[in-house]
């Protein structure tokens, strides 16, 4: 098997993990929040919907695969030493993202949403939604790069 039929078959996983791993459930969490706010009418149906903290667990998961990822080229001895750090990286964030999952899913479930749409909310609920945006967004730039460090490993592999 030749250094650039594995580097074209990282390409293809790359297409494949953004599809199925990364879109796909984003896709369905954030399908909700249109059911919720267009079709059911619920009142406060963005914060409803994302003060569950769902995208955290996606975001920690995917991470997660990545640093097994890391581990098992590393394995097979086709990867360059600099990808450890984004092996420890990836298991220390999601590490931290699944605790302040837990306390946000915790606190999502007992609050109590006001009846009216013109009553205040908490300023908790309304942060955990841009919380969980931006973790998975920096999930989703955190796998792409640790993809492509191992195409690039591969590369210096040929260089030596």
């Amino acid at each position: 098997m030749s250094i650039e039929f594995i580097k074209q078959e990282y390409r293809n996983s790359l297409f494949c993990w953004f599809c199925y791993d990364f879109f796909l459930p984003i896709f369905f969490t954030v399908g909700f929040w249109p059911v919720a706010q267009f079709l059911v009418k619920t009142p406060f149906a963005f914060e409803k919907v994302f003060s569950s903290a769902d995208l955290l667990l996606v975001a920690s998961l995917l991470m997660l695969s990545s640093s097994r990822e890391i581990d098992i080229e590393n394995k097979l001895n086709r990867i360059s030493c600099d990808m450890h750090v984004y092996k420890q990286l990836g298991i220390v964030i999601p590490i931290v993202l699944l605790f302040m999952y837990c306390v946000l899913k915790y606190y999502s479930i007992t609050y109590q949403f006001p009846m009216k749409p013109g009553e205040p909310i908490d300023d908790v609920i309304r942060l955990i939604p841009y919380l969980s945006f931006t973790a998975v967004s920096m999930a989703g730039v955190f796998c792409n790069m640790t993809k492509w460090g191992i195409i690039r490993s591969l590369n210096q592999n040929i260089c030596q």
